[in-house]
């Protein structure tokens, strides 16, 4: 993955990405390692051009997340120590209560046992790395989606979206009225929306709209389809049309 420093008017090239559709709270309280405005972010998949995505703002908290997740480690491996002094394991206790209470749940860390360790600690690091290697794009998210020969399939615009790199597939989270129209002369309207390079599928689990090249309108909730919505499939659905048939 090529990852330069971003800067005013940036592209970013990312060849790697997540797993994961949630919609995300990316240490939001913090002040951002990085940012850069009217940026662009190129991404590919075996040289080849796969999304190419803009927004007016982006931001990043790498190095943050890299330092608490060092201090995570650290704080998770005194409580493993069979030898750490009892006070030291106690203020390892109120340190993880105070930050990183997200990570553990109603996990009791006194009586945690080695192996409930093990799965917090392997849990948070996986969302650690998640933070990482996500951009934020926080205003006015405008998105083309190409094939595997770098033929335009569709464009997506949205309030905002999370870029997920350096993992195994790469995507995009975009949230907040999500717009997608299609090369083939189809729109999409949903709420959230995940789309991956590296089969080019978009899917949500949220309410969908969605308007054929023949203005038939069908409605649901979940989705699935291609980049230019023409080999689609809905969870629950239903649809009206305009259409007269003989």
């Amino acid at each position: 993955m090529i990852r330069p420093l971003i800067i005013l008017t940036s592209i970013v090239f990312i060849s790697g990405c997540s797993e994961n559709n949630q919609k995300e709270t990316l240490l939001s309280n913090s002040i951002p390692d990085q940012e850069s405005w009217n940026s662009t972010i190129l991404m590919t998949r075996e040289g080849k051009k796969r999304a190419v995505i803009r927004s007016g703002h982006l931001s990043n908290y790498e190095s943050k997340a890299k330092d608490e997740k060092r201090e995570f480690n650290k704080l998770i491996s005194t409580l493993k120590r069979t030898n750490a002094p009892p006070i030291e394991k106690e203020e390892a206790i109120e340190e993880l209560r105070g930050k990183y209470s997200d990570y553990f749940g109603e996990v009791d860390l006194r009586i945690a046992s080695l192996k409930e360790l093990s799965e917090i600690q392997k849990t948070a690091n996986s969302k650690f790395k998640k933070i990482i290697n996500t951009s934020i794009l926080d205003e006015k998210v405008d998105a083309d989606f190409y094939s595997t020969e770098e033929r335009h399939m569709s464009n997506l615009k949205s309030e905002m979206a999370y870029v997920y790199g350096d993992t195994k597939k790469d995507s995009m989270l975009a949230i907040g009225n999500v717009v997608v129209v299609s090369d083939s002369g189809v729109t999409l309207f949903t709420d959230s929306l995940m789309w991956n390079s590296i089969d080019s599928l978009i899917t949500t689990d949220d309410t969908v709209m969605f308007i054929t090249e023949n203005n038939d309108t069908l409605k649901g909730v979940g989705f699935q389809s291609n980049a230019d919505l023409t080999h689609y499939k809905f969870y629950d659905a239903s649809g009206v049309t305009d259409r007269t048939y003989e």
